[in-house]
């Protein structure tokens, strides 16, 4: 039996190091246990000391590379929150281990290939085992999912079940910084993965158990939904991981349903059955608005960005000594922005969705925005995200989705949902809306965004 709600692996690194003291003093700190895993004795107990832990708090010394000592961690535990990168060396032993002890899992990785590898040899054996296991549950891709997945809801509550999505584009926008474990993440990827392997996982659903429809992505600029005058956006370095994430969503919701269709006895069932289905013409792309960019000379700004970004990360990948430049002068790992950077950070995205036109459904637009406030989206926002997402797990289980309880490599959407929306709200740091836009509002939302700048 767990001893443990939760465990974080990676506790004294940057990110582990955040998660750790937002657990600590977390408003439900009363209703669960939980404790921090590291390679160093020595740093745990740094770490107990300068966030002022508790002696309730367990402190276990864990080796990843050690399957003994990893097994040995998670079968002490309710659900391991792992941190601990690059995943593509380190993961599948943390994965695996929750797999075979029933350990529910979550982490921070936006590795489309790792996760990938992990969903063809886990899902099967993890959703017959009941195991919930979520990647991705931070910056990546938290926010790409969760405002889809509203996106859906509302349109549903306004126009019927039967209503479909369309074209969804989210745009970014954000204050963030780079710490050294992403650096050293991306050096890994970059080196040990074969390109043809990175454009296999960046397919069109490549991580779904069905196929849906391929929109267009990575344009070298995007037309900023209701600006006026016109503004422009660029593409998103974390488009492809976000894109992989939503289009999973997707493809569980489908192929669920199929599997419970033929059980459907009721009007009402098959009402319920399409709630979840964003709908066979639903295509998710995103970008990032960087700056204020507006007309023939902003759209020449961002092309010309996106074109030097896409040159620069080119370089990256096929240049070992642009790699080795950056890891001579990049952030070393363990090591982030600053205190004070991090609190000026802040994230926010604005997805629009336009439903399908059908015989008594209406083409509308959906306007649904998330705020992150008051922290680094990759760092401080980050570490709420994921661990709202494992207190899910430890305090709410029986209210998260069917498919959560069912078990399997969910996503955020999936396995979280409503509950995610509501205590990420309640944590005071995120709050989001919703909406069909009226053709009135299409005319002032121009102006809005204008007076918003």
């Amino acid at each position: 039996m767990p001893t443990t709600d939760i465990i974080v692996f990676g506790a004294t690194g940057f990110t582990g190091r955040l998660i750790t003291d937002y657990l600590a003093h977390h408003p439900q700190r009363a209703s669960f246990t939980f404790g921090v895993a590291g390679r160093s004795r020595a740093k745990l107990e740094a770490l107990k000391k300068d966030l002022d832990l508790d002696d309730s708090i367990n402190l276990v010394r864990l080796d990843v590379t050690s399957e003994e000592q990893v097994e040995e961690a998670v079968k002490s535990a309710q659900v391991v929150i792992n941190t601990v990168g690059p995943f593509l060396y380190w993961g599948e032993t943390v994965l695996r281990a929750c797999v075979k002890h029933r350990t529910q899992y979550v982490d921070l990785c936006g590795e489309t290939t790792w996760i990938r590898d992990m969903i063809l040899k886990y899902d099967y054996v993890a959703s017959k085992a009941g195991v919930l296991l979520v990647p991705s549950c931070g910056f990546d891709s938290v926010p790409a999912d969760i405002v889809v997945y509203l996106a859906n809801k509302t349109l549903k509550a306004a126009l019927g079940p039967r209503a479909s999505l369309g074209p969804s584009l989210a745009v970014y926008r954000a204050n963030a910084g780079v710490s050294g474990g992403t650096l050293a993440t991306m050096m890994a990827i970059a080196e040990n993965v074969p390109i043809e392997k990175l454009q296999e996982a960046q397919a069109d659903y490549a991580l779904g158990p069905a196929v849906g429809k391929s929109g267009a992505k990575g344009r070298l600029w995007y037309e900023v939904p209701f600006s006026e005058p016109n503004r422009f956006a660029m593409d998103f370095f974390m488009a492809p991981s976000n894109r992989a994430i939503v289009q999973r969503s997707w493809a569980l919701n489908v192929t669920a349903a199929a599997a419970k269709a033929s059980k459907v006895s009721s009007a009402e069932e098959e009402d319920e059955l399409a709630r979840s289905l964003y709908g066979q013409e639903f295509t998710y792309d995103e970008c990032l608005e960087q700056w204020p960019a507006r007309g023939v000379l902003g759209w020449l700004s961002v092309t010309g960005a996106s074109l030097a970004f896409a040159m620069l990360m080119a370089l990256f990948v096929l240049a070992p000594p642009v790699r080795w430049l950056l890891k001579e002068l990049g952030t070393p790992p363990g090591q982030g922005p600053s205190e004070e950077k991090m609190k000026m950070g802040f994230f926010e995205i604005t997805n629009q969705s336009r439903s399908v036109h059908a015989p008594g459904i209406p083409e509308v637009d959906v306007r649904t925005v998330m705020h992150g406030r008051g922290g680094d989206p990759g760092y401080l926002l980050t570490a709420r995200m994921i661990s709202e997402c494992a207190l899910a797990i430890a305090l709410e289980k029986d209210k998260l989705p069917r498919m959560a309880q069912e078990g399997g490599i969910l996503t955020p959407a999936t396995a979280f949902g409503d509950v995610l929306i509501r205590r990420l709200e309640a944590s005071g740091s995120f709050s989001f809306e919703s909406h069909v836009v009226t053709p009135e509002e299409v005319c002032t939302l121009g102006e809005d965004e204008r007076k918003q700048r």
